[in-house]
């Protein structure tokens, strides 16, 4: 839309001929004699001055998503009829003319929801007025506005926002100063932004405290490829990490120290996710993702201090009869079936003690190394193999509780 205004204005203005400057200057001066700006530019003071706003985004600069400011680079024309400067351009030297806007009337625009101080009204008073002949005054303004901006991480990284800009008249009220919003920013017309993408603009107005408000908004969402090349995939990496603890020889003696390592990494990348963020209500789901791997990075290292109290027992330390039992039940009747299998029969009782890897029949006549021992002597666990079960127990566990939350982040995430 400004190509066209602009494109119009010049049309008005070049027509082919030559002004004196003491011709210029002297139309000038009769334009403006008896001119008050201290009243509204209307013959009828009853009614409201029309003002319009057009709005071109031209980039944005920054969004402190912690602070809430929203930083961005905008043109503003605006235009209104000023009722005592118009003239019959038939009968005169000029269709136009070129006025301080310190010299007539002014709308006194100013930002209303600024976060920092904002220059627009001492753009608009110190710039120049092009006016036509019908009374049209024309100003056109470039500047940097810093406005406050509600941030909605609930979906970080994948986050959009929806930031204003609010114009208002600093001196007059809705039934003195009307504003209405045009907007003619086109999306392809920004600047690349690498942050953020620009999904919507749009205007409405309305009235704040008697005075007619304008706001024009912007609708844009972060790039996520950062985010997740830099900090999501190695939590997802780490996660998987964390899990090698229970491969990890127990004689080594590095369990402990692996587990409270990878504990210690989740607690860095949750300060530092924690910096980036605002303090909102509702928490972010990638804050309630992370704080649930720090979760599960404890629990992993709570487990890894039980499984060592059995793996540094006595070798010969036995554990309770009942668990011991149970234990050699779940065995017996699981290679019970794996026999059945086999293209012989054996009719075989089984027991289990501390040497359940040696397997033999009833009449000793066959010997099978995938059965377990029999013998009368009662059933026998000790801590050492209780604690190789817990190993392979807490590793099955954990993976499937890590496979299961990644998909149900992702599946959250997609269908929101």
């Amino acid at each position: 839309m400004f190509p066209i205004l602009f494109f119009l204005f010049c049309c008005v203005c070049v027509h082919g001929w030559s002004l004196p400057y003491d011709v210029a200057e002297e139309f000038h001066n009769d334009l403006l004699q008896n001119y008050s700006k201290r009243l509204r530019p209307v013959k009828d003071q009853t009614r409201a001055v029309e003002v319009t706003v057009h709005w071109q985004l031209e980039s944005i600069n920054t969004f402190q998503e912690v602070s809430g400011e929203f930083i961005s680079t905008s043109t503003f024309m605006i235009v209104w009829t000023d009722e005592l400067l118009q003239w019959n351009s038939s009968k005169s030297v000029s269709f136009y003319v070129l006025l301080d806007s310190g010299e007539i009337w002014n709308p006194a625009l100013m930002v209303s929801n600024p976060s920092g101080n904002e220059n627009i009204g001492e753009r608009l008073t110190a710039g120049k007025v092009r006016g036509t002949s019908d009374g049209k005054q024309f100003v056109t303004v470039t500047v940097m506005t810093s406005t406050t901006c509600q941030p909605d991480m609930d979906l970080y990284p994948f986050d959009r926002h929806d930031c204003t800009i609010k114009l208002a008249s600093s001196d007059y009220i809705f039934n003195e100063v009307f504003i209405t919003p045009v907007d003619d920013s086109e999306i392809s017309d920004l600047d690349d932004i690498s942050q953020w993408d620009v999904l919507e603009f749009y205007t409405y107005n309305g009235t704040e405290v008697l005075s007619s408000v304008v706001t024009f908004g912007v609708i844009f969402q972060r790039k996520p490829e950062f985010i997740i090349v830099n900090l999501l995939t190695p939590i997802i990496l780490l996660c998987f990490l964390n899990l090698s603890v229970f491969l990890l020889p127990p004689q080594s003696g590095e369990r402990v120290s692996f587990s409270v390592t990878m504990f210690l990494s989740f607690s860095v990348y949750m300060t530092l996710i924690s910096e980036k963020l605002p303090i909102t209500n509702p928490v972010s789901i990638f804050t309630k993702y992370l704080m649930c791997n720090v979760g599960y990075s404890a629990l992993i290292l709570f487990t890894t201090v039980i499984g060592l109290r059995f793996h540094m027992a006595k070798i010969d330390e036995q554990m309770p009869v009942w668990l011991s039992k149970m234990f050699c039940t779940c065995r017996s009747m699981k290679d019970k079936q794996s026999a059945t299998g086999k293209k012989y029969e054996i009719n075989i009782t089984t027991t289990c003690n501390t040497d359940y890897g040696d397997l033999h029949t009833d009449s000793g006549a066959i010997k099978d190394t995938n059965i377990p021992t029999m013998q009368d002597d009662g059933h026998s666990l000790t801590k050492m193999e209780f604690g190789v079960m817990l190993d392979k127990f807490f590793f099955a566990i954990f993976f499937a509780m890590l496979v299961i939350a990644n998909i149900v982040y992702g599946v959250y995430i997609i269908s929101v």
